[in-house]
């Protein structure tokens, strides 16, 4: 989760201090119900020593995300991107912009291959658009995804889902990216 500038929410220190949080605040908890077994108040302070921790860890990763549409531009970005849609969450991220294809490549560290045969990635929109919301699968696909024909394209996937997916089509100049951190 990002705030509107595109920095972390959470700095390293706040994460380091919920890791302590969890590495502490459990057993703690644990130690304080078994020695408090016989008492409503010990109960309900073991449970907060459990969930506070455990709530602000699945605050940070399944919280809101940050949605932009059609933004002339972006702190987060090279300062020629333009017309930016995004959609960015602890889970899934997905950007597209305008922009040349020399500043695409120089502001990427991924290495990029030409396309041979059409190559489909999701959009920013796919997790605002709900399948319900259209007629059929097909235009859910077509709302949700872009094929590029004439491009860059470059994709690494780990054994957990995690990676990136990122492609760029030469036909109307746009960058188009995918990244889950798992």
């Amino acid at each position: 989760m990002v705030s509107q500038a595109g920095q972390p929410i959470l700095s390293g220190k706040q994460i380091v201090l919920l890791i302590v949080l969890l590495l502490f605040c459990m057993p703690a908890g644990i130690i304080y119900l078994a020695w408090k077994t016989s008492g409503k108040t010990g109960l309900f302070t073991s449970l907060g020593c459990f969930g506070t921790p455990v709530l602000l860890v699945l605050l940070y990763c399944y919280g809101p995300a940050e949605i932009g549409e059609n933004l002339p531009r972006v702190s987060w970005l090279q300062e020629d991107a333009s017309d930016v849609s995004f959609y960015k969450s602890y889970q899934f991220t997905a950007y597209e912009f305008s922009v040349s294809e020399a500043s695409f490549l120089k502001h990427t560290r991924w290495e990029f291959q030409e396309i041979r045969e059409p190559v489909t990635i999701p959009r920013y929109n796919t997790r605002l658009i709900k399948i319900d919301d259209c007629e059929n699968f097909e235009e859910y696909r077509k709302k949700t995804s872009v094929t590029v024909k004439n491009g860059l394209y470059s994709t690494r996937r780990q054994s957990n889902g995690g990676g990136y997916t990122a492609a760029y089509d030469r036909e109307t100049g746009k960058a188009y990216i995918t990244r889950n951190p798992r």
